[in-house]
């Protein structure tokens, strides 16, 4: 009984802790700018795949991340993101990614929009590992 209650109050602390930055990097080219980041989730087990990442997609657009700031006041926004996703600490120190989010548009748009005025031009991918 006592081991339940531990285990269940561990499972709680996990799975309610922020989400941190590990790694960011930024790649710019003609008419082409994108964020890559690769973040820890500091949970046992991501349930929603697909709403982790609409949640991780929109602290990116609003710059909300505690260990990181974007500079898209010198830039402006992001036209793709690349999110790196580790579930938690133990796997990305054994280099064993979760999955990736890919926030992009058609490479037809010309010139591209960015994540936040046209949100309507982006399409979601999940590629699971």
């Amino acid at each position: 009984m006592c081991l339940s209650v531990v285990i269940i109050i561990l499972i709680i602390f996990i799975q309610n802790r922020e989400v941190t930055v590990h790694d960011s990097f930024s790649e710019t080219g003609t008419n082409q700018y994108t964020e890559e980041i690769t973040i820890i989730a500091n949970r046992l087990i991501i349930w929603d795949t697909e709403e982790f990442a609409e949640e991780i997609i929109q602290k990116c657009i609003e710059n909300s991340f505690k260990e990181i700031r974007f500079s898209y006041d010198l830039r402006g926004y992001p036209t793709e993101l690349r999110i790196h996703v580790y579930t938690n600490k133990l796997l990305w120190h054994n280099h064993v990614k979760s999955f990736e989010i890919i926030y992009a548009q058609d490479s037809s748009n010309n010139p591209p929009y960015n994540i936040k005025d046209n949100p309507e031009k982006f399409e979601m991918k999940i590629i699971k590992n």
